[in-house]
C-alpha cells in the first residue's frame, strides 16, 4: 500500500515520540518513517492506527502474541466468537489482519510495532 503523505517533520517527531521512538538514532527514524509512508501510514494518523508493541521472533509468532493479548485485553475470551471461533492464535492474528487491517512492523530484535487500518 502506497499514500501520500505530507512530511513534515515536526509530525513525525511527534509520531515517534507517541510510539516511545524518538530516542533511536536518525537512520532508524529515517528507514522506518519511509517503511510506514509506503505502507500508508501517516503522521497524522499515528494516534489512531499505533496499537502498542509486541514482541515475536518472526511476523508470525508476534502476530499470534498480539492476538492473544490483545483477546485477553478485551475479555474476548469469554465470548462466543472471536478469538474462540479460531483454531489458534496464528489463525486469530490473520482473522485481524483481513478483518481489521492490523500489520506489523519491524524495529529490530524481537520487537514489532503494531497498527491498525482506520
Amino acid at each position: 500500500m502506497t499514500t501520500t503523505c505530507d512530511i513534515d517533520l515536526k509530525d513525525w517527531v511527534k509520531a515517534l515520540d507517541l510510539m516511545g521512538l524518538s530516542d533511536h538514532d536518525h537512520d532508524f527514524q529515517t528507514g522506518l518513517i519511509q517503511r510506514l509512508i509506503k505502507d500508508g501510514i501517516c503522521p497524522d494518523s499515528i494516534e489512531d492506527q499505533y496499537q502498542g508493541q509486541v514482541e515475536g521472533f518472526n511476523h508470525e509468532i508476534a502476530g499470534m502474541h498480539y492476538a492473544q493479548d490483545l483477546a485477553i485485553e478485551l475479555g474476548m475470551e469469554q465470548f462466543p466468537d472471536w478469538p474462540l471461533t479460531c483454531i489458534d492464535w496464528g489463525d486469530a492474528w490473520h482473522e485481524l489482519v483481513r478483518g481489521d487491517g492490523y500489520r506489523l512492523h519491524h524495529i529490530g530484535g524481537s520487537n514489532w510495532l503494531v497498527f491498525r487500518a482506520i
